[in-house]
């Protein structure tokens, strides 16, 4: 077995089984490494281990929001529709459905015109949000999370304020039911590991958004024969509205932890983002000559992080990595560092100045649309306000319209991401794909796995077609 182990729990079985609970072996993944990069082997998950310190009680989780509705926190016109919109709309009245229709390009065409100022936009959005149930079928509820902010009595704030309080549990369940973080971070760890030299005396992970720190969590079982030095960097944002709901001394804490419990020796800073260039002119100093392999990991908008950077700045931290890497002192043949980028906001690395908001709108939906459809497919069906609440954490906060008008305004400034055309693509090994596959379930699901064309340092999961994640590597 290898690396791709650690992301695979076994099949949730959730009739007799809490799957929130530490103590249920029966979910929680059994980690065994026994490739010749990694020869350790784990029978149990580690008690430090980020990822496995969450116990709960998922049917406890869900019944917290069955009877919300009698605290009259859901507005009766929400209650009053019974229909289901799913593109193309099935089982909608064909009156409602071409009226949502002509509403939805009626508002494109008022974003293209730049006709919010005149309030026009404002009016079709409270149109909209009276048609759209947020109980339907995901191409409705992806509607009714762009446009919940119209609805004066909406309950939305009220699921999001009981969600939170549980937030850990449900983060623990999003990142192990779901595969799209886990197969981000796997791509993005095989592709680190494959470029260790094997005489590195000192790893640098710089992450631009650490979160809760599970990526390293997994990364450092992975190497703790190698007795390498490893100093984790994270950036910290100051904006209030792109605030994590992790703290850098909580992650700090626990992966100082579980890097001592495997015997590594691990040094984790926090820098500023405004300071990030000067840190990297100065990062060398500390190495003393010896031999580092330079890691910039930036991760943006993966479904389990619940938030969406700004594209300006992931633009300054792929620069600055990129100029670094160009400019460090060369060690070796085997290279000096790479660039791991992973985005959940698959659609958004495509866009140009020249798109229309028709256009961008469109994707968003798709989207966000095959994102619910594969939470509906992983999620039992019985559980279904648990599956709701997962969805105002980790996915309403990416479709509302305060991040979707900064996208917007974004592309208009900025236009496509275009980096990495300075440095070779690290080209992903066929059985780092076969793995990801493995991660996915492909060809149990609907969910596929594939290198974009042309571009063997890319690599992409899939639902039914559309693209949910893509992992882009390159090296030096």
């Amino acid at each position: 077995m290898s690396l791709y182990d650690i992301y695979r729990p076994p099949t949730p079985r959730f009739e007799n089984v809490n799957p929130f609970s530490i103590d249920e072996c029966s979910y929680c993944p059994s980690f065994h490494l026994t490739t010749e990069h990694f020869p350790l082997q784990i029978n149990e998950p580690h008690a430090n281990s980020p990822i496995h310190d969450f116990p709960f009680d998922l049917d406890e989780f869900d019944r917290m929001f069955i009877d919300h509705d009698a605290h009259g926190m859901v507005s009766e016109t929400c209650m009053d529709m019974h229909t289901s919109l799913i593109l193309p709309f099935q089982g909608m009245e064909v009156d409602n459905h071409l009226s949502l229709l002509n509403l939805i390009v009626a508002y494109a065409e008022a974003m293209n015109h730049n006709q919010e100022t005149t309030g026009l936009s404002e009016v079709i959005g409270r149109s909209i949000i009276k048609k759209v149930n947020p109980f339907g079928g995901p191409a409705e509820r992806v509607l009714y999370y762009m446009f919940q902010h119209h609805n004066k009595k909406s309950n939305h704030n009220y699921l999001k304020e009981e969600s939170l309080k549980n937030f850990y549990p449900a983060f623990k369940a999003f990142y192990q039911i779901f595969p799209y973080g886990k197969f981000a971070h796997f791509v993005a760890n095989s592709a680190i590991m494959e470029s260790l030299p094997s005489d590195a005396e000192i790893i640098h992970l710089i992450d631009f958004d650490i979160g809760e720190g599970v990526q390293w969590a997994s990364f450092i079982e992975a190497i703790k024969h190698r007795r390498t030095e490893v100093r984790v960097t994270s950036i910290k944002f100051d904006e209030k509205d792109e605030s994590s709901p992790f703290r850098f001394e909580d992650t700090k804490r626990r992966l100082h932890d579980h890097a001592w419990s495997y015997g590594l020796n691990m040094i984790i800073e926090e820098v500023r983002f405004q300071d990030f260039e000067i840190f990297t002119n100065n990062i060398e100093k500390g190495d003393y000559g010896r031999k580092s392999l330079y890691v910039f990991n930036c991760h943006v908008a993966l479904p389990h992080m619940g938030r969406v950077r700004s594209k300006k700045h992931v633009f300054e931290f792929l620069r600055v990595a990129e100029n670094f890497l160009h400019q460090v002192t060369c060690w070796g043949s085997t290279g000096k560092g790479i660039i791991t980028y992973g985005n959940g906001d698959v659609f958004y690395d495509k866009t140009t100045t020249l798109m229309s908001y028709s256009t961008f709108l469109d994707a968003n939906i798709a989207h966000y649309q095959a994102l619910l459809e594969s939470m509906e497919f992983d999620f039992p069906k019985h559980l279904g306000e648990a599956r709701r609440a997962l969805e105002c954490l980790f996915v309403g906060p990416s479709v509302s319209s305060i991040v979707r008008d900064r996208k917007w305004e974004e592309i208009r400034q900025c236009g496509e991401i275009e980096f990495g055309l300075g440095l070779d693509g690290l080209e992903l090994s066929e059985a780092s794909v076969d793995e990801a596959k493995e991660v996915v379930k492909e060809g149990v699901s609907l969910y596929g796995v594939r290198i974009e064309s042309g571009r063997k340092n890319e690599m992409v999961i899939e639902w039914n077609g559309i693209s949910i994640v893509r992992v882009c590597c390159w090296k030096t």
